[in-house]
């Protein structure tokens, strides 16, 4: 049986309710939100988010947005996967 939690966009995540206070749950319902994403993308969060928190200090603001899990996992597919057919 799936989590309904699973299922809700991120602007329904209350961080209160992770961590007792919004100071505290705001990076645990983002992280919930993450996972959540990755999941439905097929991506391994593990991974995506080993390789977000090691190479994101060193990315531009222009290029937050390759980041997101959707476009990393294109990246990670390599050019092949973009290429018409």
């Amino acid at each position: 049986m799936k989590e309904s939690h699973d299922e809700r966009p991120a602007s329904h995540i209350d961080p209160e309710s992770y961590g007792g206070n919004e100071r505290g749950g705001q990076p645990a319902a983002i992280l919930s939100s993450l996972t959540s994403t990755c999941r439905r993308h097929n991506t391994d969060p593990q991974r995506y988010l080993t390789q977000l928190l090691t190479k994101l200090p060193a990315t531009p603001i222009s290029q937050i947005s390759q980041w997101l899990p959707d476009e990393w996992k294109q990246r990670q597919a390599g050019p092949s996967a973009n290429a018409p057919e």
